[in-house]
């Protein structure tokens, strides 16, 4: 990807491991934080500092 930090799937390339490529809820583009990172929409407090979050790939250790 070339966004840092950031892995970015077209529907049709999200690995099977995430178990969901051909859910109807699952849109066109799929963007996974990798660990430490985390997206959050426009309005969001940032500021506020959270203990845990979902959505981690549980593949990573630290997970």
């Amino acid at each position: 990807s070339i966004i840092p930090n950031f892995e970015v799937y077209k529907k049709s390339q999200i690995p099977d491991e995430y178990h969901y490529k051909s859910n109807i809820r699952i849109g066109d583009i799929l963007f996974v934080a990798k660990a430490g990172y985390e997206i959050i929409a426009p309005g969001d407090n940032a500021s506020i500092e959270l203990l845990g979050d979902h959505g981690y790939d549980d593949r990573v250790e630290s997970m």
